[in-house]
């Protein structure tokens, strides 16, 4: 509803009729009563009354302010009832405290789709620091239902689930506040690893503006349940969370796999084989592939989540969980030209973010020259598709785009500008340009690979006939144009669209004709002053005329050997 409302409500009594006046967000709760009879069940509506409306779905979520603000035994407050941990002192939001509520779902038309009890608790572990916060909801049987008999969630075909995550974007929090379910969905979209899919809502709270939250999926059993169909008794779900620790089941036959790894003589061909027997060795690959060049600093010592079916031949997989400190959330730190590859295979660290322990896997398959070899195939493929500057920062404008229109309100409630919002989606893209030149130069560096590189053309003939894979990387176009490693090796692999069938490949050569575009010593416009220029600084429109002006080649006063940074041509 837009704009503000009369609602015309009949409250019965035994003398009268009244109407009531609404002119703000309200959720009314309406039961009856009368004498001799056992009262109704309570009805929740929420009336949501906006001046320029909300392109977003809304969750309003009603529960009883005590239950909240209360110092004893809110959750939502410092409180004198907490307990120390998530990088804060005693707090009673780091209580796993479960309160009713009633949680209400409107769809971007402004349908409702869901009203149900449920129980809502304080989620995350140091973003609860934040004055938004995460908070886990869970339908319960004990409320009528142990299922929300409704899909959030665009990339699932399910039609229930048991609850989810309302996420204020962790550490990313009222900053791009999509950094995370971007990173998983860049990654996810063209490789196969799980992921946590997501919907950002507007959420009221009691009826008052709470800014954007993202619905988002729970790397728990039920993520298992809801998407491979199997139950908890029947998986093993692990985690290393600082420390290993166990969701389901244990960590007994994952040892078992790894103790028995390190004894083997890992160079030899028989070594993948007892490797791909007990790992889904290409969801692995992908899974790392991500991790490693999307820059995550707060892992492998920390977010990892793996499982396996509890039967014979079941492997295990990996799945992307809480990638805040991607993307270059804290730049010095997690920024473009961060060691991926040296960083996930520490033999040195005793603690968080990699601790030897948590890169002891990675370490070892890399010594088998298949898996190494696939793991090198598959970056390089990667790079030149799904992690193409072009490609990321076409999926960082859909994600942009999609909350743009409600970041000024969130911005009001929460702090901050539009403008700031802005800068940090620019900083999502610089992270994309630089990452992808630093890692080419380190996976040469790492692998002791030749920097020279060949052209391969892949194209489809009629893409309405279907398309392929490129070393396990989905191509979405049907046509990939790029360049590998000389050396590298290319798996092709048909997928054709329904009512086709692959016939087969023609190899024809490439022949090129070389031209000069730029002289050497032609004179470069640069910028150098630390900072970004402006958000659209790389258009073709953009205008550069208060920028330095110098020959090629371009270097750092400081550091003659490599151009900075912050340096912008």
């Amino acid at each position: 509803m837009t704009g503000v409302q009369t609602c015309a409500l009949p409250i019965y009594s035994r003398t009268s009729v009244g109407i009531l006046l609404i002119d703000s967000t309200t959720t009314i709760k309406a039961k009856t009563f009368r004498e001799g009879f056992i009262p109704s069940e309570t009805a929740t509506g929420t009336f949501v009354i906006s001046s320029q409306g909300h392109s977003l779905p809304v969750l309003s979520i009603s529960m009883d302010p005590s239950h909240l603000w209360d110092q004893k035994f809110g959750i939502y407050v410092e409180g004198v009832n907490g307990i120390p941990g998530n990088c804060s002192d005693a707090r009673n939001w780091n209580r796993e405290w479960n309160r009713h509520s009633v949680i209400e779902y409107f769809d971007s038309l402004g349908i409702r789709r869901v009203e149900q009890d449920a129980d809502v608790r304080i989620g995350g572990a140091c973003s609860r620091n934040f004055p938004q916060k995460s908070l886990v909801i869970r339908a319960r049987s004990k409320y009528g239902s142990s299922l929300f008999d409704y899909n959030f969630f665009p990339n699932r075909n399910n039609k229930s689930c048991g609850g989810f995550i309302l996420r204020n974007s962790g550490n990313d929090f009222n900053l791009t506040h999509f950094r995370d379910a971007f990173a998983q969905r860049l990654a996810s979209k063209a490789m196969d690893i799980d992921f946590l899919d997501y919907q950002p809502v507007v959420v009221y709270l009691n009826g008052a503006y709470w800014g954007i939250q993202n619905i988002r999926e729970k790397a728990d059993t039920d993520y298992i349940k809801d998407n491979y169909g199997y139950g908890e008794d029947e998986i093993d779900l692990l985690e290393i969370a600082g420390v290993k620790a166990s969701v389901s089941g244990s960590w007994y036959e994952f040892d078992g796999y790894l103790n028995k790894l390190a004894q083997l003589n890992r160079t030899r061909p028989e070594t993948f084989q007892y490797i791909d027997e007990h790992i889904d060795v290409d969801s692995y690959i992908s899974y790392m592939v991500a991790e490693i060049y999307l820059g995550n600093t707060d892992w492998p010592g920390n977010n990892v989540r793996l499982w396996r079916p509890r039967k014979t031949g079941g492997k295990w997989r990996w799945g992307l969980w809480d990638m805040d400190f991607s993307f270059g959330l804290f730049e010095g730190f997690t920024n473009a030209f961060h060691p991926g590859l040296t960083f996930a295979t520490q033999a040195d660290q005793e603690s968080w973010p990699n601790p030897a322990f948590s890169t002891l896997h990675f370490r070892l398959a890399l010594e088998n020259p298949t898996f190494r070899l696939k793991f090198i195939n598959r970056m390089q493929a990667a790079m030149e598709t799904v992690f193409q500057p072009d490609s990321v920062n076409r999926m960082i404008d859909m994600f942009a785009s999609r909350i743009a229109s409600e970041i000024p309100a969130h911005k009001k409630k929460w702090g901050g500008t539009p403008e700031d919002w802005q800068f940090e989606v620019s900083r999502l893209k610089k992270f994309a340009l630089d990452r992808h030149g630093f890692m080419k130069q380190h996976m040469i560096e790492f692998f002791g690979l030749k920097n020279e590189t060949l052209p391969l053309n892949v194209t489809v003939q009629d893409p309405v006939t279907g398309t392929f894979n490129l070393n396990e990387i989905r191509i979405q176009n049907a046509e990939f144009f790029g360049r590998l490693l000389q050396g590298s090796e290319v798996m092709l692999k048909p997928r054709s669209a329904v009512g086709y069938r692959f016939l087969k490949w023609k190899k024809s050569e490439m022949t090129f004709n070389e031209s000069t575009i730029i002289e050497k010593g032609s004179s470069w416009k640069y910028f150098d002053q630390g900072i970004l220029p402006s958000a659209n600084w790389y258009m073709p429109d953009y205008s550069d005329l208060q920028w330095s002006e110098g020959k090629a080649e371009l270097r750092s006063e400081e550091h003659t050997s490599e151009l900075q940074s912050h340096s912008f041509i």
